[in-house]
């Protein structure tokens, strides 16, 4: 039998690579026949994408087909931006929307076998990486701010390795 990624799936569905997966204002759900519907031979799957992330109390309507959404350049409305004083504590938003930082990188932190570096190592790599990258972004201005996520435990042992770098932005 062959397994099939979801997440890879969708990331092919949009035209996106892993990096920007994780910057999206999209989430996705995947559904397949119950238990009994399975013994009795349904073989299906079903996958859904939806405008805005998982926790949102509304999703805002795709276009009629998101295949290959992403081929070309990012539409502003599906890439994740936040609104309020720090990356960590403010609100998800599309950066359409009013925002004071975009996600614009990622850092992958260590390949499937690798075990986990612990909180402290994580954070520091994390944070390391998210300054030259995001300096490097937004081209080394005097002063750029930055935040960034960074990968926890049990994140790690479902298999995210990637912590999300933001660049302050004046919008």
């Amino acid at each position: 039998m062959e397994i099939f990624d979801v997440r890879e799936g969708v990331r092919e569905f949009l035209g996106v690579d892993e990096s920007l997966s994780m910057r999206l204002y999209l989430s996705w759900g995947c559904f397949r026949p119950s238990e009994s519907g399975w013994d009795e031979g349904a073989r299906w799957h079903r996958c859904d994408l939806v405008g805005g992330p998982s926790d949102a109390k509304a999703y805002a309507d795709l276009p009629a087909t998101a295949k290959g959404l992403f081929r070309a350049r990012p539409p502003e409305q599906w890439l994740t931006c936040a609104q309020g004083p720090t990356a960590l504590g403010a609100k998800r938003v599309h950066c359409g929307d009013k925002h004071d930082s975009r996600a614009a990188t990622t850092i992958k932190l260590g390949e499937p076998k690798v075990p986990y570096p612990e909180d402290r190592v994580a954070e520091v790599q994390s944070r390391d990486h998210c300054s030259d990258s995001v300096g490097a972004w937004t081209n080394y201005p005097i002063g750029f701010e930055f935040g960034y996520t960074w990968v926890h435990e049990a994140e790690w042992q479902a298999g995210n390795r990637l912590a999300i770098c933001r660049a302050r932005t004046d919008r």
